[in-house]
């Protein structure tokens, strides 16, 4: 798994600039096999150089992939975010690229442990793994973002909800076949 990391001592130029959330859980982990191979191949960047990454993500459909709908306006702030950057702050640059081949990597991975039925070494079903990579693909990057626009429950939140007779999963794990 691609886990280079630029340090956090770079500089974090246009920090106060960025967008609140950059994507939607729901719909990263819902995306298709498929089409995250897609999306990593051109996100990859010692497949096509970062700058070719980078494009794909500002000018390409790579940004969009990651909201359930295609018409959010948090896909218009993340791009106009992306396109506001110049040679000056290729290091931001190269972050997004690093950061996004992480959320879609983790989104892979996320796939193929679902399909095997299997739980990460922590105890942790595919799902509540495949978003701690990729909450740690941005932290690890010095992007910040809002938590619970991008469909992040925080941990220690009640992950059940009393309902009529009976207990409402907010987690929705089951549904998504990650319950062994």
């Amino acid at each position: 798994m691609l886990r280079e990391c630029l340090t956090r001592e770079d500089s974090f130029a246009r920090q106060g600039d960025r967008p609140s959330t950059f994507f939607e859980m729901g719909a990263v982990l819902a995306l298709p096999a498929e089409q995250i191979s897609g999306h990593l191949v051109l996100l990859r960047p010692s497949e096509v150089g970062w700058r070719m990454s980078f494009q794909a993500l500002s000018d390409g459909n790579t940004v969009d992939a990651c909201f359930e709908s295609r018409t959010d306006p948090a896909i218009k702030e993340v791009k106009a975010y992306l396109r506001s950057l110049d040679e000056v702050e290729a290091e931001e640059m190269k972050r997004m690229v690093f950061a996004y081949c992480g959320l879609y990597e983790a989104a892979g991975e996320y796939h193929r442990s679902r399909d095997m039925g299997s739980m990460c070494a922590c105890g942790a079903g595919p799902r509540k793994h495949a978003e701690e990579e990729i909450i740690s693909h941005f932290q690890d990057h010095g992007i910040e973002f809002d938590h619970e626009m991008s469909g992040i429950v925080e941990a220690g939140a009640p992950r059940y909800k009393p309902v009529g007779h009976g207990l409402l999963d907010l987690g929705d794990e089951e549904a998504e076949g990650d319950a062994l």
